[in-house]
């Protein structure tokens, strides 16, 4: 996993809660999946970067992308 700056870190979590609120009341395995899914992606983007640390610009180039 590559570092990232806490700016960035922030972004990432955010994101993930909102996903998570949207889904909420659907079926909590489900929700699960989902949200492991999209943990990949961001890592895959993360790992493509040739960045030693992601940085809050990175993240959200990464999440306008999901």
């Amino acid at each position: 996993m590559k570092p990232r700056s806490p700016e960035a870190l922030q972004l990432e979590q955010e994101y993930l809660r909102r996903v998570g609120e949207t889904l909420a009341g659907h079926d909590a395995a489900e929700v699960g999946a989902i949200l492991q899914s999209i943990r990949e992606h961001i890592e895959s983007a993360v790992t493509d970067l040739a960045a030693p640390e992601i940085n809050a610009s990175h993240m959200r180039d990464i999440l306008e992308r999901l």
